[in-house]
């Protein structure tokens, strides 16, 4: 019996690539009021920032943390003050926001499971601030019983821990009870399969995974699985 869905949020709910490219363009346009630079100048910086980040963060929420992107770039550049690090920041999230748009479906699909007493929550990486944003924006904030990030677990997908911890505050025990739908085939998919749990994945492949295109398509999965 299936008592509980769990959701991945980027490019699971919404299409994540527009929104960054947006958040880049608008942080460029931010940044060339505090330093010469062409775009070409700005996104080798931008890759240099990711690359030192990422270094010392990896496995954890920091490593996406445009913040500290912002704050790299304003020290490799030599413009770093806390003012110029979270104007980069806000123009970043300003932008992504802005243009963050549902898929079709998808709250058709929440509301049918939780008619259907269905627990609803949501497992995914990044710091919790940003993602608490996204879920708001979306207007599927009162969908979700329980939200997972790895900021609050401490480590990322696919480790189990962000797993356990969405399916204790759902008051699921048994993980087989439980469905995770996400498009990553390691973190989403393999990571909750290795916790025990169902898997559907989100997004186009060619693998053996339990596989939807839309939520139309998972729409008819659950049901199939829900019964």
């Amino acid at each position: 019996m299936i008592r509980a869905v769990i959701f991945d949020i980027d490019n699971t709910f919404y299409p994540y690539d527009p929104c960054d490219r947006a958040g880049i363009e608008n942080m460029y346009l931010s940044f060339t009021k505090i330093a010469d630079c062409t775009r070409d100048g700005f996104n080798a910086l931008l890759a240099e920032a990711k690359r030192d980040i990422k270094s010392i963060t990896a496995g954890t929420a920091a490593c996406h943390n445009r913040l500290l992107y912002a704050q790299r770039i304003c020290e490799l550049s030599g413009c770093y003050s806390s003012a110029n690090v979270l104007d980069l920041y806000d123009s970043y999230w300003n932008a992504f926001l802005e243009n963050i748009e549902l898929y079709d479906n998808v709250c058709e699909v929440l509301e049918s499971l939780r008619l259907s007493g269905i627990k609803i929550g949501f497992c995914t990486d990044l710091t919790a601030n940003i993602q608490m944003r996204k879920i708001v924006r979306l207007g599927i904030d009162e969908y979700p019983d329980a939200v997972v990030t790895s900021e609050e677990c401490g480590a990322e997908k696919p480790s189990e821990v962000p797993f356990r911890m969405i399916l204790k505050k759902l008051g699921v025990c048994d993980p087989s009870e439980a469905v995770m739908v996400g498009d990553d085939p390691l973190k989403d998919y393999q990571g909750a399969i290795n916790a025990g749990m169902k898997a559907i994945l989100f997004g186009n492949g060619s693998d053996d995974s339990v596989r939807v295109s839309d939520f139309y398509e998972l729409e008819k999965a659950l049901k199939g699985m829900i019964g």
